[in-house]
């Protein structure tokens, strides 16, 4: 299983309960403390979803714009 298949769906929910504001991790959980970005991508797709209204903030090896993306 994919654990940031669902990420954009996840936010969204988030935001429809009244979360206020959301912080995604730059690794899974089975990554650890392994090196290597593997959700840039998935933070970019909920940053960047037109439907997000609330803070996303990331962190985790996200270090430059470019990984944010």
């Amino acid at each position: 299983m994919n654990p940031s298949k669902y990420i954009v769906e996840v936010a969204e929910r988030l935001q429809d309960i009244g979360v206020k504001a959301i912080s995604i991790h730059g690794r899974t959980r089975v990554q650890m403390y392994k090196r290597g970005l593997q959700t840039g991508r998935s933070f970019g797709d909920v940053k960047n979803n037109p439907r997000m209204h609330i803070p996303v903030f990331g962190n985790g090896d996200i270090d430059s714009p470019e990984k944010g993306h």
